[in-house]
C-alpha cells in the first residue's frame, strides 16, 4: 500500500530473478539479459522509467493496466488488494489506500506510452476516483 512496501516487494522479486535465472548463464542465458529482466522488475516499483526507455514504459504500462480495466476487473483488483492487506484494520487500510489513490490521481499521467494512455488513462482515472469515493463513504 505504501511505496516502501511496494519497493520491498519489487526488490524481493528482482532478487528472485537473479536467484532463479543466474544459474542458467551456464545454459546460454546471458547475464546482461538477466540484468535487464531485474531492471524491468524494478521499473514497476516506481512506474517512472526514463522517457527514452521504451521497454520500461511498456512494462510499466502493462503493470498498471488493471487500473484502466472495466469496473468489474477493477473491483476484483481492489478485493485482491484488500485481501493482501487483510491484517490491516479497516480504518487504517481506508486511510492508507486513500492516500495511495490521491497520489496516483495527482501524479499526472499514469501510463508512459501513447497507446497505454489512450487505452487506459480515462478509465483508470474514473476507477481510482470511484474507489476513493467508496473509501470516503
Amino acid at each position: 500500500m505504501h511505496d516502501g512496501v511496494a519497493q520491498q516487494d519489487e526488490e524481493r522479486s528482482a532478487e528472485l530473478v537473479a536467484e532463479l535465472l543466474g544459474p542458467l548463464t551456464n545454459a546460454g542465458i546471458a547475464s546482461k539479459d538477466i540484468d535487464e529482466i531485474t531492471r524491468l522488475v524494478m521499473v514497476t516499483a516506481a512506474h517512472d522509467p526514463a522517457p527514452d526507455d521504451v521497454v520500461g514504459g511498456l512494462v510499466s504500462d502493462a503493470d498498471l493496466a488493471v487500473l484502466g480495466g472495466s469496473p468489474a476487473v477493477y473491483t476484483r483488483y481492489t478485493h485482491q488488494v484488500r485481501a493482501e492487506y487483510c491484517d490491516v484494520p479497516d480504518p487504517l487500510f481506508r486511510a492508507g489506500r486513500s492516500e495511495v489513490l490521491r497520489g496516483l490521481l495527482a501524479g499526472g499521467p499514469l501510463f508512459r506510452t501513447a497507446p497505454g494512455t489512450t487505452r487506459w488513462q480515462d478509465a483508470a482515472t474514473a476507477n481510482l476516483a470511484a474507489e476513493l469515493a467508496l473509501l470516503a463513504a
